[in-house]
């Protein structure tokens, strides 16, 4: 057998069976951002459902209904032109609900229901220390006397 012939078959058989050599046909993965569109809510908000899951255990029911208020009220927001996506309007939210409260408060005195009033000034009082904890940690955090020079 001569060299050219022998090449020939040497081809011929390299051609018929794959090696390693050729590309394998690979699936091309395209990944898409794993993040959502829409913006995160406010990390207050995040941190309220926390303090509703605690408040669940501890069956503390007017932090419970103060909070359920706050979800509830966040969850109508949402449903409007303007939903709530700060933690500046979460507290704004968090007055509304507090005002109407003192309102409801009032209107249960002058009906003398004396149980109504208790159980509005009991969220009130949540909603007080609710609202002095979310200011402190809104509150703008003093730098350091030696960032300064």
């Amino acid at each position: 057998m001569s060299a050219k012939q022998s090449m020939q078959l040497f081809r011929a058989l390299r051609m018929s069976q794959p090696t390693l050599r050729q590309p394998i046909n690979r699936v091309s993965v395209c990944r898409f951002y794993s993040t959502s569109t829409e913006d995160a809510p406010p990390p207050l908000l995040s941190k309220l459902k926390a303090d509703l899951k605690t408040a669940m255990r501890a069956k503390d029911t007017p932090r419970l209904t103060v909070l359920r208020a706050i979800m509830s009220a966040n969850l109508n927001a949402s449903k409007t032109s303007t939903p709530i996506k700060t933690d500046v309007q979460l507290v704004a939210l968090i007055r509304k609900i507090q005002k109407s409260s003192q309102d409801a408060a009032a209107e249960a005195k002058a009906a003398n229901r004396e149980d109504l009033v208790q159980k509005e000034e009991d969220q009130i009082k949540v909603l007080n220390e609710m609202l002095l904890r979310l200011q402190r940690l809104l509150a703008p955090k003093p730098s350091p006397s030696w960032a300064m020079s």
